[in-house]
């Protein structure tokens, strides 16, 4: 749909959703145009919305319908001047449906590149598996906007040791990621959760990739390189992993200083380095743990 928006003015837009499928919301503009979205139930309530997808100007929602129905698109311009725009709505393929499982002994048996889709109870997780080959990486994802759901990636083993572990895929991303090389045949253990229990729908997907030297050097190192909760560690500056380094100049003041993890984040999708969250500056960073050293005497 393409139009203009005078100054000041809201356009919305409505549309007919499926139960558990998903759909994606875009919204472009002429110029300095500076698009908002914002999705609606049909009582009014907000279900997600966004200003900047990415680094651009315009505005982008990834949504998974919970229930059959008509939802509402409201299209606003940042700084109420109007102007031109396009928006466009994409209905996702249809996906595998799967039933709940929540506990590991009932998970459920996927297909490597098959999507799945199902639903998180309210705070329980949803425990999926599939099998594995030796010398073979995977890219695992899940969608379940407007939810914040992290993955967590374990062995067959009793008890099952954490093989991998993502929240935020990206800054500003709420969707979760793990890219993992395994050096055997085996069945693993994919255990998708929300960070505050909220129940809602989601997307899985499993996928082969080409394996990278990144991860062949994180297959090789222990989960958050034994670090846990509660450690005292001094902060060093991050070395590059086949030239990337994630760093932020904001991080230079706390190099050398001390500080106390406060939670396991996961894996940076890009280099599969294990990332906590310190408790310098708020809790602003997340450092990569083979860049810690024990903060002995402190």
């Amino acid at each position: 749909v393409a139009g203009a928006l005078d100054p000041g003015r809201v356009q919305e837009l409505t549309f007919a959703a499926a139960a558990g499928r998903g759909y994606v919301v875009r919204a472009t503009g002429m110029g300095d145009f500076d698009s908002q979205l914002t999705l609606l139930d049909a009582e009014g309530g907000t279900l997600a919305e966004n200003d900047d997808f990415g680094a651009g100007r315009d505005a982008r929602i990834d949504w998974l319908a919970p229930a059959d129905g008509t939802y509402r698109i409201q299209l606003r311009e940042y700084g109420d001047r109007g102007g031109e725009y396009t928006v466009s709505l994409l209905e996702l393929p249809e996906a595998v449906s799967i039933a709940a499982a929540g506990e590991r002994a009932s998970a459920t048996p996927v297909e490597v590149g098959v999507e799945v889709a199902g639903s998180l109870p309210s705070g329980a997780p949803q425990w999926l598996r599939f099998a594995a080959r030796a010398g073979h990486a995977y890219r695992i994802e899940a969608s379940a906007l407007p939810l914040d759901t992290r993955l967590w990636l374990y062995s067959e083993a009793a008890g099952g040791d954490l093989l991998a572990m993502n929240d935020d895929r990206e800054a500003e991303d709420w969707e979760p990621r793990i890219d993992w090389l395994s050096e055997e045949d085996t069945a693993v253990y994919l255990q998708l959760d929300e960070r505050d229990g909220t129940p809602g729908a989601f997307r899985l997907s499993v996928r082969e990739i080409e394996p990278s030297d990144a991860l062949r050097e994180a297959a090789a190192r222990r989960p958050f390189d034994g670090h846990a909760v509660g450690d005292r560690v001094r902060l060093g500056r991050h070395r590059p992993i086949d030239g990337v380094d994630n760093w932020d100049p904001g991080m230079e003041p706390w190099v050398g200083q001390a500080a106390t993890i406060e939670e396991l984040v996961g894996q940076e999708s890009d280099t599969g380095a294990w990332v906590v969250r310190v408790d310098v500056d708020g809790g602003e960073w997340v450092w990569r743990t083979a860049d810690l050293r024990p903060a002995d005497g402190d």
